[in-house]
């Protein structure tokens, strides 16, 4: 646990250590630990060359002896990341053989073809059923879907959070079935395969390795992926991957650039999934909680902000905050003199933080006084922060969901 802990903190090769050291000592679990080991990769870079160097998609065509970063992170690095995902499927396949177990559903054209009025079984399974970006995506879908048409199952994985609140609360009563799955992924997969399941959609497949590891198997005729965690699978097992038309560039159909680490943005090519882009965001997102009258009162000097200058407000995680933004926000402090960038960060992320802020004091020099961190705040305090910004920044080239949606509920 230490080594997970030191992870996400920020001392990266401190956690490779204790990983290290947990493998030695603990024999039976020596492959997933030297595999967790070996998966890792830094979550804030120094600088846009360290990211190349841990990133290279070549290193993909050698993981049969190398392996690659885990998939939560290289998404949002903004490259192709297809032969990486397939190359880490691979190699979960050969460390795993169990992942391989075989199982024929019924022809996914009979789910279509057969008795016109039998509601099809749709299951949504998901480690992130609450007041979490994935919950709040995905409530509006389940309790809108067409119950004349679908009966629909949520599986909430708790392998490793039990944590329930408001949002858990509803999806168990507007689901048809509400079923936890237990942590032995054998009796997990037995469990979906005699639901007679004709689709299942895993909402953030990549965020968790538990979920991660049963997406290898087939479970029901049709298996999709939703944009929770918006980057291609490279897994054979799924065949959809759920987005909106809204999320692509004019230059979505067009071929993956050819240069590897170039920022590619999403390509239909970079998908080992056939991709389904909705007209519209393909989520009917679950409304904030209207401005507080208590929020409305909160200013910035209460939360320690200048009066006197422009607040350009970047509400994301500091794990957005690619190398290739610096430009952006290195040119929006030299053009506005007045121009204070505001970004959050929590009490667990200030070795992100120190980071950071020497890659910026290596981009903006002297500027880099007008670069503030705020402690992350409770919800009201946020909206409020929204409310009081001059200019809300989306990150680039992977930006904002949930916390976006929140920004434009606020009219900005």
């Amino acid at each position: 646990m230490m080594g997970v802990f030191l992870d996400e903190l920020g001392p990266f090769k401190e956690s490779l250590r204790f990983f290290e050291n947990a493998a030695r000592l603990c024999p039976g679990d020596r492959t997933t630990l030297e595999l967790r080991q070996l998966l890792a990769v830094p979550i804030v870079f120094s600088s846009q060359n360290d990211m190349d160097l841990a990133l290279c998609p070549e290193q993909a065509a050698y993981l049969q002896y190398t392996i690659t970063p885990p998939t939560m992170f290289i998404g949002y690095q903004g490259i192709d990341v297809l032969p990486i995902q397939r190359a880490i499927h691979r190699l979960r396949s050969l460390v795993y053989p169990s992942l391989s177990s075989s199982f024929e559903p019924q022809n996914p054209g009979e789910i279509w073809s057969d008795d016109a009025h039998r509601r099809r079984r749709v299951a949504f399974i998901s480690s992130w059923l609450r007041a979490h970006s994935v919950g709040k995506l995905l409530l509006g879908v389940v309790q809108n879907l067409d119950r004349a048409k679908f009966h629909v199952v949520i599986y909430h994985c708790v392998h490793f959070l039990r944590d329930a609140d408001e949002i858990t609360e509803l999806f168990k009563h507007t689901a048809d079935e509400f079923v936890e799955l237990p942590e032995n992924q054998d009796t997990a997969v037995q469990i979906l395969r005699q639901a007679h399941l004709d689709i299942v959609i895993f909402p953030e497949l990549g965020m968790d390795e538990w979920t991660v590891l049963l997406s290898h198997h087939r479970v029901a005729p049709v298996q999709c992926a939703f944009w929770g965690h918006p980057i291609t699978t490279g897994n054979p097992q799924i065949d959809y991957f759920l987005s909106s038309e809204h999320f692509v560039s004019e230059q979505f159909d067009e071929p993956t650039e050819s240069t590897p680490r170039k920022l590619s943005g999403f390509r239909r090519s970079s998908f080992s999934e056939q991709v389904v882009l909705f007209r519209g965001l393909s989520t009917i997102f679950t409304e904030p909680k209207t401005l507080a009258a208590e929020s409305r009162e909160i200013t910035r000097s209460r939360l320690f902000l200048p009066t006197n200058r422009r607040l350009y407000v970047c509400p994301q995680t500091l794990m957005k905050l690619h190398p290739a933004f610096d430009d952006a926000l290195a040119g929006t402090l030299s053009r506005d003199d007045k121009a204070i960038i505001v970004l959050l960060a929590s009490d667990t992320q200030l070795v992100w933080m120190e980071k950071l802020r020497r890659r910026f004091r290596l981009r903006f020099g002297p500027n880099t006084r007008r670069v503030l961190f705020l402690p992350t705040l409770p919800f009201a305090e946020f909206q409020a922060l929204l409310t009081l910004a001059d200019v809300v920044l989306d990150p680039f080239p992977f930006g904002g969901g949930v916390t976006t949606l929140d920004a434009l509920h606020l009219g900005m």
